[in-house]
This record gives structure tokens, sequence and C-alpha cells, in this order.
């Protein structure tokens, strides 16, 4: 199964300047599929108001890679990509054109966190020159990856 992390109410805009210096929005929606089975097992619960930060959580599991598949409206050039310690190759999309770019995200050795213990999830992107970011909060728990969104 594929998560639209949009979809669960995450979206990410950037800013970035064009040449001719100015300002220039765009979508960022980021989607996230278990390459080892390709089925269900990427999901995400709602948290209300328990959290300051997010009301949605993500599920993910340890020791396991990921396909996550960063699409952008209007296309962005991304050149480079690194998550939760990670740098990560971004592979362009066949037959999607600019704007689409795919990379393979292995959690092998993310350790649980403990109750009671937050880290912060950060996700950082380049489009062009500028670099760009994503915060989240995040939780380890019981061979599972919980980062809110």
């Amino acid at each position: 199964m594929t998560v639209d992390v949009q979809q669960a109410a995450t979206s990410c805009v950037g800013k970035q300047q064009n040449s001719k210096n100015t300002s220039k929005t765009f979508q960022l929606t980021i989607s996230l599929k278990n390459v080892e089975d390709g089925a269900n097992n990427v999901t995400f619960k709602q948290d209300g108001s328990r959290f300051p930060t997010s009301q949605r959580t993500i599920k993910l599991i340890t020791n396991c890679k990921y396909q996550i598949v960063l699409s952008s409206k209007p296309a962005q050039e991304f050149t480079s990509l690194h998550l939760a310690g990670s740098d990560l190759d971004l592979i362009p999309e066949k037959g999607q054109g600019i704007g689409s770019y795919s990379a393979i995200w292995d959690t092998a050795g993310i350790e649980p966190t403990r109750r009671g213990e937050d880290k912060i999830f950060y996700l950082f992107y380049r489009v062009r020159i500028k670099p760009l970011h994503k915060n989240y909060k995040q939780n380890f728990m019981e061979n599972r990856i919980l980062m809110e969104l």
C-alpha cells in the first residue's frame, strides 16, 4: 500500500527562487511503499490532540526497505534527499518527467524508542541550489517507526 503523506493531512510547501528572482511555490507529495512485501504495512493513525505538533502518526517497520517517491506540482528538479540520517540516491521516475523521483530507504539498525522519549525525524531535500526541509516528531516502538504528520 502506498501512503500519500499529503492525503494524510501533511503537505510540504517549499519556496525557491527562479532565474528571474521571483518567488515560486510548489506542492510536494511524499509516498512510501514497503519494497519487501509491497502491501499494506504503511499505515497511519489518528492521534487527535495528544501531541502538540501533529494529529497523525505514520507507522513503519524497522529493519525494512521502503521506496520513497517525491512528486512536485509544478514540477521541480530535486538533486538530493537526506532522510533520518541517511543520504539517499534520487532516481528520476521513468515516464514521469521532471518532478517525480524515487529513492530506497533502509531502516535497518533503527532502535525502538523508549516509552516517553521523543525524537525529531528530519527530511532534507534540495531543489536545484536551495536546500529545503520538513521536520517530523518521531517515536520508534516495538519494531515500528512512528512519525507524526
